[in-house]
């Protein structure tokens, strides 16, 4: 994400590009989660030396990392017997989730990442239905913020099946949501700077962050 994070510096954005523990490196439940939302809420310390308006923060996330960008939205509504649970976790104001994997149980249904989420939470639905309660953005619905997804025609990867049934759920959930499907358009060429799908990228994201400020503005 490097890359596209530098491009994006081009319409006047502040990038915090996170990292964090990922699966065989010390990642998965709740690791790889408390480091998501840890260097958030970390902005806050940020902001006042760098001058950051914190009032319209937009998570962006790529395939897992959309996954990620949509459960830092949905984090205030856990419960507060959660290991992932804080007080006052980060406000995110909008999220952009390119081929964001939404919803852990379907994407074990369908194979998606060869069973990734499920090694992430360390079993099935079955065994832990507690974590995925807590962990998949698809159990946090509605998000209260608006949230676009962006997905190729080509993706062999992360189904645009699964994204349509997210966006879906949370639009009769009453969320503000869209979806763009790109045609000639796989996986990566989204998050690849220069590509004509990372130009919707970038685009959606100015477009989100102006509108956010908009709306603060007429606060």
């Amino acid at each position: 994400m490097g890359q596209l994070a530098r491009s994006l510096t081009r319409h006047g954005c502040a990038i915090w590009n996170l990292e964090y523990r990922r699966i065989g490196n010390g990642g998965g439940w709740p690791n790889t989660f408390l480091d998501v939302a840890t260097g958030t809420d970390h902005l806050r310390r940020l902001a006042p030396e760098y001058n950051l308006d914190t009032s319209g923060v937009v998570s962006i996330g790529h395939s897992a990392g959309g996954h990620l960008a949509l459960w830092l939205a949905g984090r205030h509504r856990l419960p507060r017997t959660s290991p992932l649970y804080v007080d006052d976790p980060m406000a995110v104001h909008g999220v952009v989730a390119i081929a964001g994997i939404a919803d852990l149980a379907l994407a074990n249904r369908l194979g998606i990442c060869r069973g990734a989420a499920q090694t992430l939470l360390e079993g099935s639905i079955d065994e832990h239905p507690e974590r995925y309660a807590q962990a998949s953005p698809d159990r946090l619905l509605p998000l209260a913020v608006p949230h676009r997804h962006l997905t190729g025609r080509d993706d062999r990867l992360v189904s645009g099946e699964s994204v349509r049934a997210f966006v879906d759920r949370a639009r009769q959930r009453g969320d503000d949501v869209t979806i763009s499907e790109i045609d000639e358009c796989g996986h990566f060429e989204l998050v690849t700077a220069g590509t004509p799908a990372a130009a919707i990228v970038e685009e959606t994201v100015a477009q989100l962050i102006a509108a956010n400020k908009r709306a603060g503005e007429g606060s």
